[in-house]
This record gives structure tokens, C-alpha cells and sequence, in this order.
């Protein structure tokens, strides 16, 4: 996501006006609302409700608020240690990422660390929370963000999630305010990741649940397109389920499944890394 136009999205949600808006930001009012029409025809659905009075955020709107307002913040956060960051290490550093949310995340803070440590070369590589920690420990990485998994490593924590369930707009359980592991158990179920060490694979043997496993995919957007088709449905972290859209619903479950997201790595002798794993964790930890 553009981070002018998250920007401009919280204040004209916060002044309720896009001509308030305007002003912080210091542009005209025909370009803000420029802005949040490239933004909502970006994200594919209306952001503000607009009227004589001013503007009011939508229901999605509402929902994404949160996150965005993280972003705004991390990316300020950026700004302000690159502002008081003056040594330039050199070298090389491979940031694992086990969540698609963070993912996108990282694009924007790796953009910002790279005008402060221009001479460091970061590589992304995206994995399961288990391998990419295997990874760490074998010192075939450098860090990792993942869910909350033993080992030998040092812990930042940087976010709560949990676990949704996806079904169709359309599906009997759509209009129900969450959904139970009973139902968890007997609908038709779209698994994602098979046989791996998943969050979602770790809480249903927690909790002995047994789907009705009907469908069976490797990837998220696979799963989610399944979904919206009607043929069953399927659990996602939270985070990663904000960010998509279309006509599907998100439904609290009824049970604990609270996952802790953060970074992983191991103690480094090289005060370079350390600064640059510094760097990348207070970017992303939630204030």
C-alpha cells in the first residue's frame, strides 16, 4: 500500500473532512480525493462515504483501519531511525518471512533501510515459520519473522494474531457471529499446506480437530479462490485475511487461538547485523 495514501486516508477519517485532510498534508482538495479514488480503486472497494457533512470511513474501511494505521506508524518509526542512524555497515543480510502481511511490510521498511545502509544487500525469502527457523540455527539465515516456535534463538515479539475462518458470502455460516469447532470438524474443509508445521495444523491437534478435508492446496490465494467458489471452507491468520477481499467472510472462531508473531535470531557477533536486525524490529513492532 501507498504510504501517502494511507496517510491521507487517516486524516480525512480523523477531520472527517478530505479539505482538513488536504491541509495537513499541504495538497489541494481535488488532489486528496485524486488520492483515495487511485486508493480504493486500488483495493477494490469504497473506502469513505462522502456527503455535505464531510466524509465517514465504510464498514471494510473500518476493518483495514487498524492495519493501516500499524503501517503509518511503523513507517514513521522508520523515518525517525533514519533520521538518528549515521554509521553505514556493509555486507549482507537474508530476512525470512513466514506471513504474507509482513511481507509487504518489509518491501516498504526494506526501501527506507536501504537509504541509510545503502552498501547492505538484503535477500527476502518467504518459508514456513519451522523451516525458515531451521534455517536461522543453521546460520543459513540471518533472522526470521514467524510464529512463536521453540528453539534456540533470541525472540522479539512484534504482533498477536489468531486464527479466522473463511467462507463464501454465500455459505450457511456466513451469517453466524463465529463458528465452533463442531462445525470446524463436519464442514467440508479446503486445507492449506498439507502435512507441513502450520499454525492452523499445531491448534487443530490442540483442540483433536479432525476436518472433513475435501480439498487440499500449497497456496493461500488457491485456497481463498476455492472459498469464494463455494466449495468449502478454510482457516487463515488474521492479518494475512485483512488483506484479502472479494466475497468471502472472515468469522471469528469460538475457541483460544491466539499465535504470536515475531522475529527470530540468533546472537550475533557482528555489530553491523545486529544493527540492521535492530532496525528491521522496531520497525515492525506494534506500539
Amino acid at each position: 500500500m501507498d504510504i501517502d495514501r494511507c496517510k491521507a486516508l487517516i486524516y480525512a477519517i480523523d477531520t472527517g473532512s478530505l479539505s482538513a485532510a488536504a491541509g495537513k498534508l499541504n495538497i489541494t482538495t481535488s488532489g486528496i480525493s485524486k488520492m483515495m479514488s487511485t486508493f480504493e480503486h486500488e483495493i477494490g472497494f469504497e473506502l469513505l462515504y462522502r456527503n455535505r457533512g464531510g466524509v465517514i470511513p465504510t464498514k471494510k474501511c473500518l476493518d483495514i483501519l487498524p492495519s493501516i494505521r500499524q503501517l503509518v506508524e511503523q513507517n514513521e518509526m522508520c523515518d525517525k531511525l533514519v533520521e538518528t542512524i549515521s554509521e553505514q555497515p556493509q555486507g549482507r543480510i537474508k530476512i525470512g518471512c513466514a506471513h504474507h502481511a509482513y511481507l509487504s511490510w518489509l518491501g516498504d521498511i526494506t526501501k527506507e533501510f536501504q537509504k541509510v545502509y545503502s552498501k547492505i544487500e538484503i535477500e527476502l525469502i518467504h518459508d514456513y515459520s519451522s523451516n525458515l527457523l531451521k534455517s536461522v540455527e543453521n546460520h543459513e539465515i540471518d533472522a526470521c519473522i514467524i510464529s512463536k516456535r521453540e528453539g534456540n534463538h533470541k525472540w522479539i515479539p512484534l504482533y498477536k494474531d489468531e486464527l479466522v475462518a473463511w467462507v463464501s458470502e454465500n455459505h450457511k455460516l456466513a451469517k453466524k457471529n463465529s463458528i465452533s469447532i463442531e462445525q470446524l470438524k463436519k464442514e467440508p474443509f479446503i486445507a492449506t499446506h498439507v502435512g507441513e508445521d502450520t499454525d492452523y495444523a499445531r491448534i487443530f491437534k490442540k483442540y483433536h480437530i479432525v476436518p472433513n478435508t475435501r480439498l487440499a492446496t500449497k497456496d493461500v490465494f488457491v485456497t481463498y479462490t476455492m472459498v469464494e467458489a463455494g466449495l468449502g471452507i478454510s482457516v487463515e491468520h488474521s492479518l494475512t485475511a485483512k488483506v484479502w477481499q472479494g466475497k468471502v467472510k472472515c468469522l471469528p472462531i469460538d475457541f483460544a487461538t491466539d499465535i504470536e508473531i515475531g522475529l527470530a535470531y540468533l546472537e550475533n557477533e557482528n555489530e553491523d547485523l545486529e544493527k540492521v536486525i535492530e532496525y528491521i524490529s522496531k520497525s515492525l513492532k506494534k506500539t
